[in-house]
């Protein structure tokens, strides 16, 4: 069957930096299991995905050094040459399919289990982790040498990312990692030049951003994941306060090449996957749209919400909304989303129900 021809512009190309994708489907950093120790699952897992028309596959959080060691729950990680030829099998098998391979650079300061590594993370104040206090997790203190060692960190894990072919380098802040710790008054009690008002809270996040620029820049697109709304009042981040203002700064200082956008954090899962009983599909629209009428035409926008119709998809693109489909759920659930949109077999697609058994899966 033809493609329907209201559906052509889900299959236009969008330039992030350097990289161009092959259309609007951008697969967003989830968590399946693999890790980086299980390099066939993990290729073959992201590259069916690839194979079935994600312009954009992920991998999942990635620890970007053994001090966001988050044993015992399995992550991706990047710190060594073994991680580099094992996560390149997947940036191997998405190329192969014509998709951009994406990392999520992730760094959880004092919210790191840390079981296999045994080192301490670093975290812009000294607390003991909300998540993990039953086995005393805590972060020490992060003092200026600190914070350019971490800065530091992240750019050596973004190198050791393109050795390994990955063509997007995502900074993780949301889900409590250490920007959004910077950002969040409950997190950050600083009294320097990283602490109290917006701007030096915000300093670390931009620092790390520009820092990857710097060096990758030319050859990687830099983009990050960012939470809106931690939805914990003013000791958070609020859509209508910080987010707006870190927006602004995003498009001011030019460091990012696309931003994806989520609310809610590490203690508010069911806002960023809320089951279908209590959230319908593409209910975050009004927040996403929010931060795309900030950062404006220059800077593309990823909007998630268990999206699974093509036409739905088509309006909000035409409205504005966003400009990259984002899916981590319907992309489960149906690998050959894209592809079947692109035949003309809509009535095909294996729609995401929002059960959460995906979700449980992770957790067990």
């Amino acid at each position: 069957m033809a493609r329907d021809p209201k559906h052509d512009v889900l299959f236009e190309a969008v330039t992030l930096g350097p990289k161009k994708t092959r259309n609007r489907f951008w697969q967003t950093s989830h968590c399946a299991g693999p890790g980086s120790e299980r390099p066939g699952a993990q290729a073959h897992f992201r590259g069916m995905k690839a194979e079935g028309g994600w312009g954009v596959v992920f991998t999942e959080y990635c620890s970007i050094h053994p001090e966001s060691d988050e044993y015992p729950y399995t992550s991706a990680r990047i710190w060594d040459q073994g991680d580099v030829v094992n996560l390149g099998y997947m940036c191997e098998i998405a190329h192969r399919h014509g998709s951009l391979a994406g990392i999520q650079l992730w760094y959880s300061g004092g919210n790191a289990p840390a079981l296999e590594s045994r080192e301490v993370g670093r975290s812009p104040s000294q607390w003991l982790s909300p998540f993990f206090a039953t086995r005393s997790v805590y972060g020490y203190e992060m003092d200026d040498l600190d914070i350019r060692a971490v800065i530091n960190m992240y750019v050596e894990a973004g190198k050791r990312a393109e050795a390994a072919g990955f063509d997007l380098l995502e900074v993780s802040a949301g889900d409590d990692t250490l920007p959004i710790q910077f950002l969040e008054p409950r997190f950050n009690r600083r009294t320097d030049h990283y602490g109290g008002s917006f701007a030096n809270r915000s300093r670390f996040f931009i620092e790390v951003l520009h820092a990857l620029k710097r060096a990758l820049g030319d050859r990687c697109g830099i983009t990050t994941r960012f939470e809106m709304d931690t939805l914990h009042g003013p000791e958070g981040v609020e859509a209508h306060e910080d987010a707006v203002r870190l927006l602004e700064l995003f498009r001011r200082e030019g460091v990012v090449d696309a931003v994806a956008l989520k609310i809610g954090d590490y203690a508010e899962w069911g806002e960023d996957a809320g089951v279908s009983r209590f959230r319908k599909s593409g209910w975050m629209t009004p927040f996403i749209k929010q931060g795309k009428s900030i950062l404006g035409p220059g800077i593309p926008v990823v909007g998630n919400g268990r999206l699974t119709s093509p036409d739905d998809m088509v309006a909000l693109i035409r409205a504005g909304v966003l400009d990259i489909i984002g899916a981590a759920r319907p992309s489960i659930a149906d690998p050959f989303l894209p592809t079947k949109i692109s035949e003309g077999r809509v009535e095909d697609i294996r729609e995401c129900i929002g059960c959460n058994i995906c979700v449980s899966g992770d957790f067990t």
